[in-house]
């Protein structure tokens, strides 16, 4: 069979994500190509890809530039429903590749001209595309390689479908992993959508609520706010991890919300998750003493007994009122709390207490 080993590597793929970058350029070489991609999108515009080695350079640019919005010939390809490769000069008109900003400002400087692609939409939401790419010189792609590449075709949807599916399930079952540990916990997508969660969840309702339409809304503002400032912030940049706190309500204790990035390895592009969510309650019995604080941080005796007072989920009125000072002296207090640990915000100081365990508390 003409071929068998790429499509081999291809279906190894499914289950290797490293092999992915092989299979770019096989697929590359078979039709003379400079580079061939392989590109995930999502519901929240995650952009994640690998390449051909050749093309390393030029794919970091173009997946942080503004170009990447300007690509007319997804939505063209979709039109058409080809269900096959399909080459620009086909998808656009001589003026239009005349003028393009993507072939002007991206593809001619680094003397390529020339592209040809296929789009799978995937049941899980992923938009899959394979793009080639060849030099100006070389002419268009012919429609002898669009039928070469329509003969991969079929062994390439369902590797690409496969590696979506395996990495949904790793996801998933490493969330019921954390249910056996006691860990409630739900994996946030790029959007913010709930993509799986583990029956412990339940049990913060309203603190945190799963929708019906796969969203997680918090109780309390504040949260939702600090949720959505994390989402935001990371978008197309490598997230980073947070915690804040959630107040108690008639029936819950506080709790706090940690936020614990998904990173894993660039070329695992069909990972749709970014963040683990897991939820510890306020166990009043495990709050560090107002000592272990005071040793940790360099407190005063004071300010540890405040610090010990905002992680059990008092605010700053029912602190002084325990305490019989001033509300004023509180925040004094606070001020100083902040700047001996090095944080900026009340709320990320009282989650950190919050995560400390005394030793032993989890030893069998």
């Amino acid at each position: 069979m003409q071929h068998a080993k790429l499509i081999d590597t291809i279906y190894e793929a499914a289950f290797i994500p490293e092999l992915w970058q092989e299979v770019c350029v096989g697929l590359s070489d078979c039709v003379d190509g400079f580079s061939a991609a392989l590109i995930t999108l999502t519901e929240g515009s995650s952009f994640r890809w690998v390449c051909s080695p050749a093309a390393q350079e030029g794919m970091e640019f173009f997946a942080k530039s503004p170009l990447r919005f300007q690509n007319v010939r997804p939505q063209r390809h979709l039109a058409l429903s080809t269900f096959s490769f399909t080459r620009d000069i086909d998808l656009m008109t001589e003026e239009e590749l005349a003028t393009d900003p993507i072939y002007n400002e991206f593809l001619r400087p680094q003397g390529l001209g020339w592209t040809v692609g296929d789009m799978v939409l995937e049941p899980s939401g992923h938009t899959i595309i394979f793009d080639l790419i060849r030099e100006t010189d070389k002419g268009p792609f012919g429609e002898q390689d669009v039928a070469l590449l329509n003969t991969l075709r079929p062994h390439l949807a369902r590797a690409a479908t496969m590696s979506s599916r395996l990495e949904f399930e790793r996801i998933n079952a490493a969330v019921q992993a954390l249910e056996l540990t006691g860990l409630p916990a739900a994996v946030i997508g790029a959007s913010g959508k709930v993509l799986t969660a583990n029956a412990l969840m339940q049990k913060f309702e309203p603190q945190v609520v799963l929708t019906a339409f796969e969203k997680v809304v918090f109780g309390f503002a504040e949260a939702n706010a600090k949720f959505r400032e994390v989402l935001d912030s990371g978008e197309g940049m490598r997230p980073a991890g947070c915690s804040f706190p959630l107040p108690k309500t008639e029936h819950n204790a506080p709790a706090v919300v940690h936020l614990v990035p998904i990173c894993g390895d660039a070329r695992d592009i069909f990972a749709q998750a970014r963040f683990f969510l897991i939820v510890t309650p306020v166990d009043r019995s495990r709050v560090p003493s107002a000592e272990t604080i005071q040793g940790l941080f360099d407190l005063s005796p004071a300010e540890a007994r405040v610090a010990r007072s905002l992680s059990l989920g008092n605010d700053v009125a029912r602190t002084a009122a325990e305490f019989s000072i001033a509300t004023e002296t509180v925040r004094s207090h606070i001020r100083s709390i902040l700047g001996k640990s090095g944080m900026s915000r009340q709320a990320d100081f009282v989650a950190a207490v919050s995560s400390i365990r005394p030793l032993g508390d989890d030893v069998m």
